[in-house]
């Protein structure tokens, strides 16, 4: 079965796929050294995260860029985070929208 989270928008709330947090390097750092779970990156198999001296980066190997700095406005909503679960099989590529 296909699970989806809500997330808030300014612009109301949206339904996207849910993924645990799976990378090493989050895992590894305690809960308040980690990014929202909001944040599209912190669940993506595309993301790339470094601890790098004193904070935390995610670097995007679908776009090839650094997308997400400390104190920087979170990604919501990503279309390769999407395609990137399809392609991992975590989700189906087929699946209906959530109501």
């Amino acid at each position: 079965m296909l699970l989806f989270e809500t997330v808030h928008l300014p612009i109301g709330d949206v339904k996207r796929y849910h993924a645990p947090v799976s990378s090493p390097t989050l895992l590894a750092l305690p809960d308040t050294a980690r990014p929202e779970d909001a944040l599209a990156c912190a669940s993506c198999p595309a993301a790339s995260w470094n601890y790098i001296e004193d904070h935390l980066t995610c670097h995007c190997a679908a776009r090839r860029y650094v997308s997400w700095l400390p104190k920087q406005q979170i990604i919501l909503l990503c279309d390769d985070r999407e395609a990137a679960l399809e392609e991992q099989g975590t989700i189906h590529p087929n699946a209906a929208q959530p109501d």
